[in-house]
């Protein structure tokens, strides 16, 4: 019985390996970040990062990943400066969007984009 069931595991493991769906887990996970959701506007997020985080894809993967995960349209703006940020895309000034650090969209059907601006 002992071995039927080394065999089973071992079979599970070795058609989970070949998945092509597999999704590649880091060894070290990245270390929480804390940001500040200002608001949310249908599929918008307004969001301000610490700047010591505004050039860190990794950073702001991570908080793409808490609020666009199971989304199938999303965007989020970032700013590394609440002085700046705004809540709405109707606050939204030419002052503001250039103060942005990041802006993340995401459409099922054009794919993902980040754009870090500084």
């Amino acid at each position: 019985m002992l071995k039927i069931n080394n065999l089973i595991i071992a079979l599970f493991l070795f058609l989970v390996s070949c998945s092509p769906n597999q999704q590649v887990t880091p060894t070290a996970p990245f270390k929480e970040i804390n940001y500040t959701l200002l608001g949310t506007e249908y599929e918008g997020r307004f969001v301000v990062i610490s700047p010591e985080y505004k050039n860190d894809r990794e950073a702001l993967q991570f908080v793409i990943n808490k609020l666009c995960k199971f989304a199938e349209y999303c965007a989020i703006h970032f700013w590394d400066n609440e002085k700046y940020a705004v809540k709405s895309v109707m606050d939204m000034t030419v002052e503001s969007k250039n103060a942005r650090v990041a802006f993340y969209t995401k459409d099922k059907a054009l794919g993902e984009n980040l754009e870090i601006y500084k």
